[in-house]
């Protein structure tokens, strides 16, 4: 049916269809008023334009939907819908004007009321909404892993289309044209809206675009549309159309034939407009419309991992939830506080974080940073303040940690005690009380209650700790680090050897006192044997710690910050927190990386050592390194990363451990560009030659994977997780041939 000619309806859309017997039905009940919602029969028509289809499309079909249609026919017609839409547009009685130019798309329930609404906002209004496909999947891609039509029929039929044409979405994924969705780039509308005013000024569709199917003539209308004075863009939020399986020119072509099409058409396109294609900015838009629950995991993950573009910024922390960086606190405790919230908030322990951020806050309240924090997280830690049963354990935890940062030993001990009434197997909660009973005890070895510390205690300073495995760059790396204003060691520096021809950074006093530290303990630097963290709380360990404090001491002064590497630390780290904690040094970490096989080949023409105990020396030492490391301010980045960019690598160590460079300038830049080169990139083993050595175990690859994800991704739970269980396997693995191996192991060092 179709209204009188005097009645003039509000809405006007024209659908292109061609040889689409099985697509178009559906499409054209999607637009009638037995489907559409909010909107009367008597608000819009529909204009069919038969683009030549053979047989011709069935009038039948017109006359038995509920709603205002009209079918006109082009034939003979040309193999672009062009001209098609042109008629359909000429036709069109409407004062807001829509165009499909594939009939193939079924579309939602709200797409018309909510289209009609958008071209009111504004006068010059471009309403676009998303292309998806049916199947889950690219399209083209469906196609190659058995989707076709009886498939597409049945999984329409799952859902019970069209009683609710919002599931649609629950079988549907994006389109190539609207891949990142409502927040970053749209190439195309496959149901665009504009006043019948704006159609006219840009006199319809351009008709050179002659090619089937009509190369870039959806792209180009949409960017001509866009490029309209005082033109403002408008995204529909919960509606969209979605393609169906037809064998369509774009859609549905091979990926194997598509760029040879895509060719042709940029060639067209630039003959017509005498420019390369560039998809329009539209940076700037308006969003109407309702979220169906169905849509909800697209739109997050458009927003958080987007595949092109950033819609929150480049700086947008996907760990933090930021987009632009607090700056760190002034204060070094309320600095360390921040980032021991941040390190909570990164492993989703939210209530842990809110309740760090709040101590950091109480000591600081006009500093930035912890206030962010709470504005993001305070929500999960409500009321009273406890955080659900599951949680209380690591909770309890991340408050003694901050009240240790701020010396009230006593209320550490009582946070680490509670931590433990909620799970009596956490091993930093026992290692925690340890570490303050070894603090607290008096001169005959009695413990006695723990006290804050004096407020009158020597200043607050900062330690870089690189935690790498030996020949993992750490050299390059604290070089670069000093080079920006770190201080080295001053008394015993280690000058350049063969291996290291621009200085290995590391205080040979400090290195001799691990060692007979180690000795002590019954361990060594080549030890892959799991060290015992109780040992160092001992009694036995006691006068190394006096004499590694001394080293500290002497090597460094009171220099506010120092850059503290010896890769024999990643096995104790605690250990020497404490001692640093003892000197009123607070640490952030930074854990270089490097390939295994690269590693065991180094150590080999250094030290000779065979390439299976070498992997096993890495898998201690970054094991260990990344699980102790994790209460830090920490940052992971690889050697090969390093040496092609170091002024990247160097930002996001300040970006996540809250570092401000001492000495950052344009001379500082020149010198480490001198400084770090590639020649001290000695052995060199690609990702394939890693795994077919048949020395390299299963393990250390499988390790290096994840560390590597780390160092581009980012950290996550799921990482983590992993590494933990690489962990508990290598330290099983270790306890079957302990004794053997590190017997062997001892008589090489004597």
């Amino acid at each position: 049916m179709w209204l009188p000619r005097r009645h003039r309806p509000d809405l006007s859309v024209v659908v292109v269809v061609h040889n689409m017997a099985r697509e178009a039905p559906r499409t054209l009940y999607s637009l009638s008023t037995a489907y559409q919602r909010h909107i009367g029969a008597d608000d819009y028509e529909i204009i069919v334009v038969d683009n030549g289809s053979t047989p011709p499309f069935d009038a039948k079909l017109i006359d038995s939907l509920a709603g205002n249609f009209r079918l006109l026919r082009l034939d003979p017609a040309p193999a672009s819908p062009a001209r098609a839409i042109n008629r359909g547009l000429a036709e069109a009685r409407g004062k807001v004007i829509g165009v499909m130019i594939d009939g193939a798309r079924i579309v939602t329930p709200g797409i018309l009321h909510f289209a009609r609404r958008g071209v009111e906002l504004y006068p010059r209004a471009v309403v676009v909404t998303l292309g998806w496909y049916l199947g889950r999947d690219l399209q083209r891609w469906s196609m190659e892993t058995g989707y076709n039509q009886q498939r597409e029929d049945e999984m329409l039929a799952s859902i019970g289309w069209p009683q609710d044409g919002y599931r649609l979405f629950e079988i549907a994924a994006f389109d190539e044209s609207s891949v990142d969705g409502w927040f970053s780039q749209i190439e195309e509308s496959n149901a665009l809206f504009l006043s019948r005013e704006s159609w006219d000024r840009l006199e319809g569709i351009e008709e050179r675009f002659d090619a089937p199917g009509g190369g870039y003539v959806n792209l180009d209308t949409l960017a001509r549309a866009v490029e309209l004075p005082d033109s403002e863009l408008v995204v529909l939020l919960g509606e969209a159309t979605f393609h169906q399986l037809h064998g369509g020119i774009a859609t549905n072509r091979s990926f194997r034939e598509l760029s040879q099409c895509l060719s042709e058409w940029e060639e067209q396109y630039q003959a017509i407009r005498q420019r390369p294609w560039r998809a329009p900015s539209l940076a700037k838009r308006t969003y109407i419309g309702t979220l169906p629950e169905a849509v909800l995991p697209h739109l997050a993950r458009s927003i958080v991992e987007p595949v092109r573009g950033l819609p929150l910024g480049p700086s947008f922390d996907r760990n933090l939830w930021e987009t632009a960086r607090s700056p760190r606190p002034t204060d070094p405790i309320c600095a360390a506080l921040v980032g021991l919230a941040e390190s909570e908030f990164r492993h989703r322990r939210f209530q842990a974080a809110a309740a760090v951020a709040r101590m950091a806050r109480s000591r600081a309240p006009d500093e930035p940073a912890p206030q962010r924090l709470l504005s993001i997280a305070g929500a999960w830690l409500r009321d009273a303040g406890e955080p659900p049963d599951d949680k209380r354990a690591g909770f309890h935890l991340a408050r003694a940690k901050a009240y240790r940062l701020l010396g009230d030993a006593a209320a550490a001990e009582t946070e680490f005690r509670a931590a433990l009434d909620w799970d009596a197997d956490l091993a930093e909660a026992k290692s925690g009380l340890v570490e303050l009973r070894s603090h607290c005890a008096d001169p005959e070895g009695r413990d006695s209650p723990c006290q804050p510390k004096s407020s009158a205690s020597s200043p607050i300073r900062q330690a870089i700790v690189v935690l790498g495995m030996h020949r993992s760059g750490t050299s390059a790396l604290t070089g670069v680090l000093c080079g920006l204003g770190a201080a080295a060691p001053k008394k015993t520096l280690m000058g350049p050897d063969p291996c290291n021809l621009k200085g290995i950074f590391e205080a040979l006093s400090l290195a001799q006192a691990h060692d007979k530290f180690l000795a002590a303990a019954g361990s060594c630097w080549q030890d892959w044997r799991k060290f015992d963290l109780q040992w160092a709380h001992s009694q036995a360990a006691a006068e190394h710690s006096a004499k590694i404090k001394a080293v500290l001491i002497d090597e460094f002064g009171d220099e506010p910050m120092i850059v503290l590497k010896d890769p024999r630390i990643c096995r104790f780290l605690p250990y020497t927190l404490s001692l640093l904690a003892d000197l009123n040094v607070i640490a952030v970490a930074v854990l270089p990386v490097r390939n295994p096989l690269e590693v065991a080949l180094s150590l080999q023409r250094r030290n000779n050592f065979a390439v299976p105990m070498s992997v096993m020396l890495w898998l201690r030492h970054v094991l260990d390194a990344e699980y102790l490391s994790r209460s830090l301010p920490r940052c992971f980045l690889s050697y090969d990363g390093l040496l092609q960019n170091w002024r990247y690598h160097i930002d996001r160590i300040a970006e996540q451990t809250g570092i401000a460079w001492p000495n950052r300038s344009d001379r500082s830049d020149v010198e480490i560009d001198q400084f770090l080169t590639t020649e001290l990139y000695h052995e060199r083993a690609t990702w394939n030659e890693t795994m077919d050595h048949r020395e390299v175990l299963e393990l250390a690859r499988h390790t290096y994977r994840i560390l590597m994800d780390i160092c581009t991704r980012g950290e996550s739970t799921e990482l983590r997780a992993q590494l933990d269980a690489a962990r508990t396997q290598f330290d099983d693995s270790c306890r079957t041939f302990e004794a053997p191996r590190a017997a062997e192991h001892m008589a090489q060092r004597r």
